[in-house]
């Protein structure tokens, strides 16, 4: 029992580090969000011309046509990375879990032993 009071006592009458929320031993306002850059969506052409337009029309609407697929292409290759950037920071993240429970473990571990 006194093993577990001790800490408590310390506990209440150890100051908070700067910047650190309440309640908690990281000495940061929050856990670092990821910096991945999520790709924006290209503007799709309008609808097509109907039946009825002219060549021109027809020809327009085919060249932002292709362009919109030249944009889809590099669109899909940047969420690629995106993808694996996001999978990196949550791989980082568990980690960084782990490590706290082992820490934790390996307290209460400290304070049960004889």
């Amino acid at each position: 029992m006194r093993k577990f009071i001790l800490p408590c006592v310390l506990a209440l009458i150890t100051p908070v580090p700067a910047g650190a929320q309440e309640g908690s031993n990281i000495a940061l306002t929050e856990y670092p969000g990821p910096t991945c850059i999520k790709p924006q969506q290209p503007v799709p052409p309008g609808k097509s011309p109907g039946t009825l337009a002219s060549g021109t029309e027809m020809r327009n609407y085919m060249l932002h046509l292709e362009a919109f697929n030249k944009q889809i292409a590099v669109v899909n290759e940047k969420m690629a990375v995106f993808n694996d950037c996001l999978k990196t920071y949550v791989d980082n993240g568990n980690a960084d879990m782990r490590r706290i429970k082992q820490r934790l473990d390996a307290a209460i571990a400290a304070a049960n032993a004889p």
